[in-house]
């Protein structure tokens, strides 16, 4: 099957209430969040960037000659999902954006194309990173231009222009005005956080157990941001910092969308989504998230396999990679949506 069929089956799949099914909209202000939700249990199939580092199974370093890429490695046993805008927070070095979407496998290193959102600070060899959060809705949708221009050249998306990038970062700092130091990304990031706490505190145990994702509506039933795991375990770890990339979205005093309007909205959605075309979207190089253009939003969508951890042939415990360590059997499975953000 190929990519596009992957994600058309997801759309066919959410609107026939199969294996994944649309929940009941919550509103925060003038947004309304339509809750994704899978009926079946799974694993703990993979970690997001900031529960493999608080483990302690992922590193990432700074090589220290250059600002466009960084090196992480996957230690542990399980795969680890790099996001579109994940925010790198340095430990000695000049913060950085992680450019686009990327499975790590167990045991193995990859070059990870960045751009940095911290200016002027030095670059530090061997320094290491913590996790920052993600940026917000409306600095990845332009993110997602640069790539799109990358892409149509097929040129490295590590090319993205810098300039532009912190450009972004100043006009996203600049509306904060307790970040003292307008080139600290990473710090306004975290006031957003902090605001959309308090103003989400109403909704979050109305998020059901199985929450895997959500789709965002503004009041006047523009989809402003989506997001969907594969898993509920990864929409639980991220789902803070998913709201908190929503916080310029919301407009106070503002009556949001009805329930009916707000479902009638996310079916047309999916129904775009499962009618998808090769000219909707765009292959990038050095990052294996595939880019999609829809009629109202862009996206990254990322596909791959993921392996049981008991070898199917031998039944020992194993990493969640195709070769069993013990018996050299080979596992064979199906690419799926692991994750898509818009």
């Amino acid at each position: 099957m190929s990519q596009i069929e992957v994600i058309r089956e997801f759309a066919e799949n959410v609107l026939a209430s199969e294996e994944f099914e649309l929940g009941d909209p919550v509103s925060i202000e003038n947004l309304t969040l339509v809750p994704i939700l899978k009926k079946f249990e799974e694993d703990k199939e993979y970690l997001t960037l900031g529960e493999a580092l608080e483990k302690g199974v992922l590193e990432i370093i700074d090589k220290g000659d250059e600002i466009a890429h960084v090196i992480a490695i996957n230690k542990g046993v399980t795969p680890i999902l790099l996001e579109e805008g994940d925010i790198l927070t340095g430990l000695g070095t000049q913060d950085r954006l992680i450019l686009g979407s990327m499975l790590l496998e167990p045991g193995k290193s990859y070059k990870v194309p960045v751009k940095c959102v911290h200016a002027p600070h030095p670059l530090t060899v061997g320094a290491g990173f913590g996790y920052g959060g993600s940026s917000p809705k409306k600095f990845t949708r332009t993110l997602r231009k640069y790539k799109s221009i990358m892409a149509d050249v097929e040129h490295y998306v590590s090319e993205v222009d810098q300039s532009g990038i912190w450009s972004e970062v100043h006009d996203v700092t600049s509306e904060e005005e307790e970040v003292k130091d307008k080139t600290r990304f990473s710090e306004a990031i975290e006031k957003k956080k902090e605001r959309m706490l308090k103003r989400s505190k109403h909704i979050d145990e109305k998020f059901p157990i199985h929450t895997v994702g959500l789709l965002a509506i503004d009041e006047q039933e523009k989809i402003v941001g989506f997001e969907v795991h594969r898993v509920p375990s990864a929409f639980e770890a991220k789902k803070t910092n998913i709201l908190a990339s929503l916080e310029d979205e919301i407009k106070e005093n503002i009556t949001p969308i009805t329930e009916e309007q707000a479902k009638r909205k996310s079916n047309g959605f999916f129904q775009e989504l499962s009618k998808i075309q090769s000219k909707d979207t765009q292959k990038q190089i050095e990052i294996e998230g595939l880019l999609l253009n829809l009629e109202e939003v862009s996206g990254e969508a990322l596909l791959g396999k993921i392996y049981s951890n008991k070898c199917p042939k031998c039944g020992s415990p194993k990493p969640r990679v195709s070769e069993c360590p013990e018996c050299g059997w080979k596992e064979e499975v199906e690419d799926s949506l692991l994750y898509f953000k818009a």
